[in-house]
C-alpha cells in the first residue's frame, strides 16, 4: 500500500493540469487570427484515448476530460490564453550571456610544508647520554638543547682544534670547520676556544625553532653517522593539500581563489589561492593534487586538520556563457527540455531539447539549442508538459521535440 501512496498526488496534479490547460470551449488564437480551438476528450490515465464527445474511458471507466487541440500549432507546442497563463502561474525569462562561475567542492588536509622540514642527525658516531626533548609535537626554539652526546671522535676533534690554535691560524680554521660540520654551533666552538678545555660529552642543539614532528632518540643508545634524531619544522606557513577529481578539473588552474572551512573553527571561513596543481592523475583516486599556502602566523592551525574547500571556477571565455535559470529545464535521463515562448505570440510555447553544460550557482550553462534573447519558461514548465502528455502529444517523455529549431 505504501508503495502506491505517491500515485494519488500525481493523478491530482495531472488532472488539475488537464483542467485548466485542456478545458472545453471556443478560444480565439492570439493576434486575432480567428483560428478556432477544437476540443477532444481523453483519459488522464490513458492519454492515447481520444474522443470527440465526453464519456467514460473504455479502458478504466474514468470520466474523460477535455483536451484542447490548438489548430495550427506544431507538435510539442501549446497555446494558453491570458487566464490560463495566470492559472498555470507561467513565468518566463530571457536567455542571457554573462560571466558565471561554477563551484567545485573538494576536501583536504593541512600539512607541514616539505620544504620547511629540517632533520637533526648524528654527524659522528656516539652515544645518547641524555635526552632533553622527549615528546613528539614539542615546541622548540633555535639553540635549544636536544640531547647530550658522547663521542670519542668529537672529543679528539676538539683537542686538535685547541692544539691547532697554538700552531697555525690556518690549521685552527680548518679544525673549527670540522667541529661545526660535526654538529657544534659557532657559539660552542667560541666557548671551547675561550675555556681551552675539551669535553667528551657535548650538547646537540636545535638548528631552528618549530615543532618536533618526529623523534627517534633513546638514552644510552649508540648511534651511527647519519642516524636521524629529530625532525623539526616551523608552523608559520602550512600547506592545504586538496584532491580535485578529474571530472572537476576543467578550468581549475594556479591562482584560483579558494575558500575553506575547518572543523576546529565552526562558523569561520578562510581563504587562499591555488599555489600548485599536479599534472598527473592518481590512478587510485582519479584525482589531482592541488596545494594552497596558508598563513599561520597566529599558530591557530595545526597539521592534520581536516578542511572542506570550495573553488570558484570561471566558466566560458571572456565573452561569458549562455545561461538559463536552474528552474527552466525539465531533465529526464540524458535529455533536457525547455519551453520557449514564440516571439510575438504571447502564451504560445514550444518544447525544445537543449544541451546543458555545468551548473553555475543558480544557473545552467547552455551548450546548444538556445540563442541569446529567446524567452524560456522558468516556472510552470512542468504544468505545460503535463498537459501535452495528457493530450498524447510530444513532451519531455516522448519524441520528437524541436531541438534548436530543427525537427
Amino acid at each position: 500500500m505504501k508503495r502506491n501512496a505517491w500515485i494519488i498526488p500525481v493523478l491530482l496534479l495531472v488532472m488539475a493540469a488537464g483542467y485548466f490547460l485542456g478545458r472545453a470551449g471556443d478560444v480565439a488564437a492570439p493576434g486575432g487570427s480567428g483560428d478556432a480551438v477544437t476540443t477532444t476528450w481523453t483519459c488522464s490515465m490513458h492519454p492515447q484515448i481520444h474522443s470527440p464527445d465526453p464519456g467514460d474511458c473504455p479502458i478504466c471507466g474514468m470520466d474523460l476530460i477535455a483536451a484542447v487541440s490548438d489548430a495550427g500549432l506544431e507538435s510539442g507546442s501549446i497555446q494558453l490564453t491570458a487566464r490560463e497563463q495566470q492559472l498555470a502561474a507561467v513565468q518566463t525569462q530571457l536567455v542571457e550571456r554573462r560571466q558565471v562561475e561554477r563551484q567545485v567542492r573538494v576536501f583536504g588536509m593541512l600539512t607541514v610544508p616539505e620544504t620547511a622540514q629540517r632533520a637533526v642527525s648524528a654527524r659522528v658516531e656516539g652515544r645518547i647520554e641524555r635526552v632533553h626533548v622527549d615528546e613528539d609535537g614539542a615546541e622548540v626554539h633555535s639553540g635549544m638543547a636536544l640531547v647530550d652526546f658522547y663521542s670519542p671522535d668529537l672529543y679528539a676533534a676538539q683537542q686538535e682544534f685547541l692544539e691547532a690554535r697554538v700552531r697555525s691560524s690556518a690549521l685552527a680554521a680548518a679544525a673549527r670547520e670540522r667541529l661545526i660540520a660535526w654538529g657544534l654551533s659557532d657559539g660552542q666552538v667560541d666557548q671551547l676556544a675561550a675555556s681551552g678545555v675539551a669535553h667528551d660529552v657535548v650538547t646537540l642543539r636545535a638548528p631552528l625553532g618549530g615543532v618536533v614532528l618526529r623523534r627517534d632518540v633513546v638514552e644510552g643508545a649508540w648511534v651511527s653517522v647519519g642516524a636521524v634524531l629529530y625532525e623539526i619544522a616551523p608552523l608559520d606557513l602550512l600547506w592545504l593539500q586538496l584532491e580535485v577529481y578529474e571530472s572537476d578539473l576543467d578550468g581549475v588552474d594556479k591562482g584560483l581563489a579558494v575558500a575553506f572551512t575547518l572543523q576546529a573553527f565552526p562558523g569561520e571561513s578562510f581563504s587562499g589561492q591555488v599555489d600548485f596543481l599536479g599534472r598527473v592523475v592518481d590512478p587510485a583516486t582519479h584525482s589531482v593534487f592541488a596545494r594552497v599556502v596558508v598563513s599561520n602566523a597566529e599558530q591557530r592551525f595545526r597539521p592534520g586538520m581536516f578542511a572542506r574547500a570550495t573553488l570558484e571556477v570561471p566558466v566560458g571565455d571572456a565573452t561569458g556563457s549562455l545561461v538559463i535559470p536552474v528552474t527552466a529545464p525539465l531533465i529526464t535521463g540524458e535529455r533536457a527540455v525547455v519551453y520557449v515562448e514564440k516571439p510575438g505570440h504571447p502564451g504560445e510555447y514550444s518544447a525544445r531539447i537543449i544541451g546543458l553544460g555545468p551548473r553555475a550557482g543558480d544557473a545552467y550553462v547552455v551548450s546548444d539549442g538556445l540563442a541569446e534573447g529567446e524567452r524560456v519558461v522558468t516556472r510552470g514548465a512542468f504544468r505545460l508538459d503535463s498537459s501535452l502528455q495528457i493530450e498524447g502529444r510530444a513532451s519531455m517523455m516522448s519524441a520528437p521535440i524541436d531541438s534548436g529549431g530543427q525537427r
